[in-house]
């Protein structure tokens, strides 16, 4: 998925527009596109309480291994919080979320930089460059 189709199906979700989005993607995921699937695991048009949250973890730990980065940085954060039937783990959050940031999640980049300086007393997290 190109990233203009992804930051549209992106809007659809943020806007509830599930089922265009849904028409959408179906096509892709069959085709094995990570980022619709990804998107796919975000709603549900049938599934409810934890049928939805099974799914959906199941296919975050799919995605994780086959190293798609929003995919280790959400489960990264199901394991911080113990949400969806994981069990909270902050040894396996910290692990998800630096390999989030090593594969290239900004975010997780971020989050791992003031989680560290939280950790080890910093005042300020260091300034790249």
């Amino acid at each position: 998925m190109d990233a203009k189709v992804y930051n549209h199906c992106s809007a659809l979700l943020r806007k509830g527009e599930l089922e265009e989005l849904s028409e959408i993607l179906q096509p892709l995921v069959q085709t094995g596109d990570q980022d619709a699937f990804y998107l796919s695991l975000m709603f549900s048009l049938d599934e409810s309480g934890a049928d939805f949250d099974k799914r959906r973890v199941e296919g975050l730990k799919a995605l994780a291994q086959r190293k798609h980065k929003h995919a280790v940085f959400d489960l990264a954060w199901l394991y911080r919080h113990g949400d969806d039937g994981v069990e909270q783990d902050e040894l396996k959050f910290l692990q998800l979320l630096t390999a989030s940031a090593f594969i290239g999640d900004q975010s997780a980049s971020k989050l791992l930089k003031t989680y560290l300086a939280s950790e080890l007393g910093w005042d300020c997290v260091p300034k790249e460059g």
